[in-house]
């Protein structure tokens, strides 16, 4: 319910974005090979977010499965240890 809440109100935020920013607009050049003429704001800061989560993804899976591999041979270090050297508490020399 909270998951459905919360995407209501970062549509709404969204909205407000678009209604407030459609009579401003600019020019967009592309590395100097070509020029958007005009594009309204939200159009280009709605696309240039979803290019950043596009090229963030591969990262994001890197650091995912790296970690996922590392856990899991801790988790076996951890089991070969405990079978070779028993844990005992040191006694205390009162």
């Amino acid at each position: 319910m909270f998951a459905l809440i919360e995407f209501i109100v970062i549509l709404i935020a969204a909205l407000i974005f678009v209604l407030s920013n459609q009579q401003s607009s600019c020019d967009i050049s592309l590395f100097g090979l070509y020029t958007f003429r005009n594009e309204p704001v939200y159009v280009i800061s709605l696309v240039s977010f979803t290019l950043g989560i596009i090229v963030s993804i591969p990262f994001f899976l890197f650091f995912i499965f790296k970690k996922k591999s590392k856990g899991g041979t801790e988790i076996k270090r951890r089991k070969k240890d405990e079978v070779e050297e028993p844990t005992t508490a040191p006694q205390s020399q009162d």
